[in-house]
């Protein structure tokens, strides 16, 4: 793939990019934590999970202005917008679980508290393989679709737990508007990998693209 200056601007912002949506995530599971254990420092850190998603649209949107400027080629450009776009979604959704949590602050049953820090958790590992996909784009195309694999199967494995999760949810004895607010949390936990899954499923088709 031939490189030029804007391109080698661009994929040093998308790493920047990926490892500013990590630290989103990483904060999103502190936070989400200290909320399930009732410690009130989850408000001003859940203050930091916005702030991070901040600093990440930021680089988003610098990728987007040297995409503008000429980078890559017009039938590649719009893959690393629209990739750049997916990734952002990710932090943005962990985000959202936050502000939520933050504005609502739903009461999880004792009994919920593990499998929701386990869902959470299986959600966000769903990067690791996002991560080794975007190196492999760069670096060794023919991988690409492993890991891309891995994010899918990783997906499959949260959407099990969080049924198995809503399931037990609504043979609880709780109200059922808790049961509807906390489905609504749990459902967005476990979108944070379906955000993944299709920015996974973007860079497949990058592959893809460039086999002809």
């Amino acid at each position: 793939m031939p490189f030029g200056k804007r391109e080698a601007k661009v994929e040093k912002l998308i790493f920047k990019h990926f490892d500013t949506v990590k630290e989103t995530l990483d904060l999103f599971l502190e936070v989400l934590d200290l909320y399930l254990e009732g410690n009130p420092d989850f408000v001003p850190r859940g203050r930091e999970v916005h702030r991070a998603e901040g600093r990440a649209d930021d680089v988003r949107r610098e990728i987007v202005v040297h995409l503008f400027e000429g980078a890559y080629t017009p039938v590649f450009r719009e893959d690393y917008h629209v990739l750049a776009e997916l990734v952002d979604k990710v932090a943005n959704k962990a985000e959202t679980v936050i502000d939520d949590l933050v504005l609502e602050k739903p009461p999880f049953p004792k009994e919920s508290m593990g499998p929701v820090r386990d869902l959470a958790r299986s959600s966000v590992s769903a990067f690791g393989p996002l991560r080794k996909a975007l190196e492999t784009l760069y670096s060794d195309m023919g991988k690409v679709m492993t890991f891309t694999a891995e994010v899918s199967t990783a997906e499959g494995v949260v959407d099990k737990m969080e049924w198995d999760i809503l399931e037990r949810l609504f043979e609880m004895d709780i109200e059922l508007a808790q049961k509807v607010l906390l489905r609504d949390t749990i459902r967005a936990i476990g979108s944070i990998a379906d955000r993944m899954e299709d920015a996974a499923d973007r860079m497949a088709l990058m592959v893809v693209k460039r086999q002809f």
